[in-house]
């Protein structure tokens, strides 16, 4: 329990208090009213104990609705379980364990209860012999005298828990303290060094997000962020670079200027606008690009916040070595690229200066260009042509004139055109594979003159040769029967003739069954002129013997034998015995195995069990009998003796 301040709501009229269990067990009710229900047996320590039971009410029981719940309710809060799902004991109710024998433990249970005694027996699971008696297999028993002698106060273990913790706390304090929340302190004054002897004694970056510290043997101060630790730079290093971005700032400007001046005389004597695009507009393009360069290669893809030198300044000055690092050897790149650039530049420039296209070169060669006196009138026309269609019109070409020669199919495919099959000569050829060719109007002609082979009708003679000493067989696989049909014209007579000229003509039929059928008004008769053969014996009746079965029926006994009747005192044995519907109501079950019938149940239900289960009370007198069902000369369980009382009043 917990400090036994817990109640526990076992049904919606009962509350029961947790230091006033003493243990509880599940059992499932054997005979009388609710036999076969579960139950709930719970022991108290100052007071008798309780005895809820699924379902309607009964007396003697406490109407309860889940069980199971109510047990899982009650254990939940520190008691042991002897039998896992079955039976739990609170230690703090214990007031005595003893050894009685290697096969006898003995709990003493506080209040009322006198005392639980287990047993080492061989039993299937812990079984109720009385209100304080219980047998258990020796497993069970076993590992209940080993758990015994360890069972403390669950007050103790909770004392014992809360003086560890703040054990630990205290321990905690000493090695220092984690703060989880902010830390305040006065606006002056304040010292919080964040020493370290060097880098490797810092904690992990990744656990100290915002953290700074300071490395003694780096002369530094680093902070954490995104899982690394950042170094802040030194003022010094900081003054370094701002003066090297100045100076470079400086060198970039006297080199445009020179730049600048250069080209200034180049402009002064442009040449015309043809020129400027071939000539000097790839000067000047090349010189703006170059400028546009040293631009973006100044600030090479920086933030916005860091592409001029105020803000790259103003960076530097916040204090940050990564970035005062990265500047600096940006820097020296820089310059060092500027300064090829500069020399490509100008061996440009004085390439051009020593030839310059100017204006007066180009007019002096517009003076020679080609007069246009010295062309034909049709070259003339062709000249002024607006576009490909028209000059080819001019020249009087087609449109052939510009097709590649493999649009064009070769000299051997047109010779293959000119003797290939035209539709035409084909026409009454369908487009079909031979597989899906239909049956033409002659082949279904041949077909008709055919015979079927699922039957059909001839109307010559059919003579079936197979040779000497072969067989004809009429087989079938189906239900049907196969056999040889003859039939006659109207008012003859159809036959089976089986003459072959040597005198020994026979017909011969083997066959489970040979019937002679009458159909369509016929008799059915079998003429027979000569002997007849049954079974391998000449048969020597006379028709007039013969005769004397006709109309006869014989039944299925008449080829029976005659053990497979029964006789004549069998018969008579028959005659007397019971039949089923005379013991209708009686069970097939042995002795041994007849349940208890209901007339001896309720016989049964009037008689107390041995272990006195079914005896209501505990009671004190008979007035609290009275209170509880108990009828006037009816017996109960007395409080506190245990012994059986007569209600007497």
């Amino acid at each position: 329990m917990t400090f036994g301040l817990e109640f526990f709501d076992l049904t919606p009229s009962l509350r029961l208090s947790g230091d006033s269990i003493a243990f509880v067990r599940k059992f499932t009710k054997v005979g009388g009213t609710g036999s076969g229900r579960n139950g709930l047996e719970v022991g108290l320590v100052d007071d008798a104990e309780l005895k809820l039971l699924e379902g309607s009410a009964v007396d003697g029981y406490i109407a309860v609705t889940d069980r199971d719940a109510a047990y899982t309710a009650i254990i939940a809060n520190g008691m042991v379980e002897l039998q896992a799902g079955q039976f739990a004991l609170a230690t703090d109710a214990i007031s005595r364990i003893q050894n009685i024998s290697a096969t006898v433990l003995e709990l003493g249970i506080a209040g009322s209860q006198p005392r639980l005694r287990f047993e080492r027996k061989a039993v299937d699971g812990i079984q109720r012999v009385n209100d304080t008696l219980y047998q258990m297999p020796a497993a069970s028993f076993d590992a209940l005298v080993t758990a015994a002698a360890t069972y403390q106060s669950t007050v103790k273990e909770r004392i014992t828990e809360v003086i560890a913790a703040y054990m630990a706390a205290d321990a905690a304090i000493i090695d220092g303290v984690d703060f989880t929340g902010k830390i305040t302190a006065p606006v002056e004054g304040n010292i919080v060094p964040f020493y370290f002897a060097n880098q490797a004694a810092f904690p992990a970056a990744a656990d100290a997000h915002g953290a700074v510290a300071h490395s003694h043997a780096d002369g530094a101060l680093f902070f954490a962020h995104g899982g690394m630790w950042h170094q802040l730079a030194l003022e010094a290093d900081l003054l370094t670079s701002v003066a090297s971005v100045a100076a470079e700032a400086a060198t970039r400007a006297a080199a445009d200027t020179a730049l600048s001046g250069r080209l200034d005389v180049l402009e002064t004597d442009p040449t015309t606008a043809t020129a400027v695009a071939a000539g000097d507009a790839a000067t000047l393009s090349s010189a703006n690009s170059y400028t546009d360069t040293s631009i973006t290669n100044l600030v090479n893809g920086a933030d916005a916040a860091l592409d001029t030198l105020k803000e790259i300044g103003d960076a530097l000055a916040q204090g940050d070595t990564d970035v005062t690092a990265a500047l600096t050897a940006q820097i020296t790149t820089e310059a060092t690229t500027r300064a090829a650039a500069d020399t490509a530049l100008s061996g440009r420039l004085d390439t051009l200066e020593v030839d310059p296209v100017t204006k007066t070169y180009v007019d002096t060669a517009d003076a020679t260009k080609l007069d246009a006196s010295a062309v034909s009138g049709y070259g003339a026309t062709l000249i002024d042509d607006a576009d490909a269609a028209a000059a080819r019109a001019t020249l009087g070409l087609g449109t052939a004139a510009t097709t590649a020669a493999g649009d064009y199919a070769t000299a051997a495919q047109g010779a293959l055109a000119d003797t290939a099959v035209q539709p035409a000569a084909i026409s009454n050829v369908d487009n079909t594979s031979d597989a899906d060719k239909p049956v033409s109007t002659a082949q279904q002609a041949a077909l008709d003159l055919k015979a079927n082979k699922a039957g059909d009708t001839f109307t010559g003679d059919v003579i079936i040769d197979e040779g000497s000493g072969s067989t004809i067989k009429l087989e079938t696989t189906g239900a049907t029967s196969a056999g040889i049909h003859i039939e006659g014209p109207s008012g003859s007579m159809g036959y089976l003739d089986t003459t072959n000229g040597f005198g020994n003509d026979s017909l011969q039929v083997y066959s489970a069954n040979f019937w002679v059928r009458a159909i369509n008004g016929g008799t059915g008769n079998v003429i027979i002129d000569g002997n007849l053969t049954l079974g391998g014996t000449a048969l020597t009746a006379t028709f007039t013997e013969l005769n004397q079965l006709d109309g006869v029926t014989l039944g299925t006994a008449a080829s029976a034998a005659t053990g497979d009747f029964a006789t004549a005192a069998q018969g008579a044995l028959a005659d007397t015995a019971v039949q089923p519907a005379a013991i209708s109501n009686i069970d097939n079950t042995s002795d041994a195995d007849k349940p208890v019938s209901t007339a001896q149940q309720a016989a049964l239900d009037l008689r107390a069990l041995l272990d006195g289960t079914n005896i209501p009370g505990p009671y004190a007198n008979d007035g609290a009998a009275a209170i509880g069902g108990v009828a006037v000369g009816a017996i109960y369980k007395h409080s506190p003796s245990g012994a059986i009382h007569w209600r007497v009043a």
